[in-house]
This record gives structure tokens, C-alpha cells and sequence, in this order.
């Protein structure tokens, strides 16, 4: 995780589970 935990959750509700 690169980003702020906020913008990871955020992220991962819209990308794919690769951004996990």
C-alpha cells in the first residue's frame, strides 16, 4: 500500500483486486 489507508479503501471498492 502506497497511499493513505482512506484512499486504499476507497480504491479498492473501485478498482479491480489487483490494487490490492
Amino acid at each position: 500500500v502506497l497511499v493513505s489507508p482512506t484512499k486504499t479503501n476507497i480504491a479498492r471498492a473501485s478498482v479491480p483486486p489487483f490494487y490490492n
